[in-house]
């Protein structure tokens, strides 16, 4: 039995040999992996900061036209309020005319039928 053994040494040598062999290919097949999975996630983790910059980015823009739309509101309010004014000085100007014309009709006409 033991010469049996020592004979199937060189055989069962080569078998670790290449089982030794095999594992070393997928050690250096998962490093392969891992460095590429390492490199895919930098990558991602790149894109998600220009992503979240260009959110940030885009905050900020949205927040400065809500600003825009809040100005744009007040002058067109003012503008409003001024424009009421004018109208409202415009119309007590001419109704004061108006007024002032309409005595002196009334007077030239009671001058009249006095002559």
């Amino acid at each position: 039995e033991g010469v049996i053994a020592h004979r199937n040494f060189p055989a069962t040598l080569h078998a670790r040999n290449n089982e030794k062999d095999n594992l070393h290919a997928e050690n250096e097949d998962l490093r392969m992996m891992i460095s590429n999975d390492a490199k895919l996630l930098q990558t991602l983790s790149s894109s998600c900061d220009q992503a979240n910059a260009l959110f940030v980015s885009m905050d900020q823009l949205l927040q400065e036209k809500d600003q825009a739309l809040h100005d744009m509101e007040n002058f067109v309010q003012m503008n409003d309020m001024a424009n009421k004014s004018m109208v409202d000085k415009t119309r007590k100007r001419y109704s004061d005319q108006v007024f002032l014309l309409q005595e002196k009709l009334r007077e030239s006409i009671e001058q009249k039928k006095g002559m």
